[in-house]
This record gives structure tokens, C-alpha cells and sequence, in this order.
């Protein structure tokens, strides 16, 4: 949806790249770029978020002789949930983007906001 209201948003400027030679590829991966960019951050937000969390579980149900904890995030899972929140987001983006690319120059120009 975010990406859909930003083709929405944003008809007029994809008119004008349209215009001044921008080609299909290039509105493809700007949309793309930023689908993916809100995924990544989204991703590490979630990320620091969790090992925040991890930490005030720990602190609160760990015992004094206890090594370790309850709650245990892998480096290796992090990671993959930052890639897969971004693949997630590039893959969700492609239906806007290819709207974007689509979209006719005269009629982008001419557009209502």
C-alpha cells in the first residue's frame, strides 16, 4: 500500500522523468530501491527491537548462578530476517513499480492531485 500511494503520489514526477528520457528500467529500480530500503529498515528496527527485548527477558528471569538465558537470538537469524524483510519488500514492490512503468506520460502530466 505504501508503495502503491507513492506511485499514486508521485504521477506527475514520473511524467517528467518519462519526458526528459528516463527509461523503464531506471522508474523500475528507483521503486524498487525504495521498497527494498523501507524493508531493510523495517528489518533492523524489528531486529534491535528484538534483541532489546531478549535482553529484559534475560534480565528478568535469569538467576544469579544461571549462565546464559532464556531467550537466545543467533546472529545467523538476524540476519536472515533483515534479508528476508527485504526480499519481502523488493518482491512487494515490483507491482507498483511495474504500475509506475506503465504509466503514460501525457496522462501522468496531467493528472489531478
Amino acid at each position: 500500500n505504501t508503495m502503491l500511494m507513492s506511485v499514486y503520489e508521485r504521477q506527475r514526477d514520473i511524467g517528467v522523468m518519462k519526458v526528459i528520457g528516463a527509461s523503464m528500467r531506471d522508474i523500475r529500480w528507483l521503486f524498487l530501491v525504495e521498497s527494498s530500503s523501507i524493508g531493510f529498515l523495517g528489518g533492523v528496527v524489528g531486529i534491535v527491537l528484538s534483541y532489546g527485548l531478549s535482553a529484559l527477558i534475560n534480565s528478568l528471569t535469569t538467576q544469579p548462578d544461571q549462565v546464559g538465558g532464556i531467550s537466545q537470538i543467533p546472529p545467523l537469524l538476524a540476519v536472515a530476517a533483515v534479508a528476508g524483510a527485504t526480499l519481502v519488500a523488493m518482491a512487494s514492490g515490483m507491482v507498483p513499480a511495474r504500475r509506475a512503468m506503465r504509466l503514460s506520460p501525457l496522462a501522468a502530466m496531467t493528472a489531478q492531485r
